[in-house]
């Protein structure tokens, strides 16, 4: 008998025993699936929730800095590199505009670059970010981060 001929005798059996094969694992699929991609699904679903809430109290407030900063970790953590790119220099210029004296941004900034290997970027940013944060805080965060881009380098 030919092999074709072999393979369509199989198939209706196949086909008989399949639905109750997949019925027998569905359960086993199925929490493999919740495990595995619902918490994936429901963070971009989160992040997707929360940037339009932010969104929405940026029509509100459009020179609000910290909405624009949020605004840019949430695209970050989405993967949106140009969206979080421009979301930290806007909330960079505003807070210079007012006078408020944060370097989120760029310690953000150079986060970002450093993420998309844009090293002498990310480079700019967080001495940017070191200068400004020196007399304040420990800048621990921002050495590690410096060490980073020039073992990258």
């Amino acid at each position: 008998m030919p092999k074709t001929a072999s393979i369509c005798l199989f198939l209706p059996l196949t086909m008989h025993f399949l639905p109750k094969y997949l019925l027998l694992c569905g359960t086993f699929v199925g929490l493999l699936y919740s495990l595995c991609c619902l918490p994936i699904v429901h963070a971009h679903d989160e992040i997707d929730h929360l940037l339009y809430e932010i969104n929405q109290r940026l029509n509100a407030q459009p020179l609000n800095a910290n909405l624009y900063y949020q605004r840019g970790q949430l695209h970050q953590q989405h993967g949106h590199f140009n969206a979080a790119f421009s979301d930290f220099q806007q909330s960079q210029i505003l807070q210079a505009q007012q006078g408020i004296k944060s370097s989120m941004p760029q310690l953000s900034l150079a986060q970002l670059c450093y993420e998309q290997e844009l090293y002498y970027l990310a480079l700019l940013f967080i001495d940017e970010w070191l200068l400004v944060q020196a007399p304040f805080s420990p800048q621990l965060a921002g050495l590690r981060l410096k060490t980073q881009i020039h073992t990258a380098l």
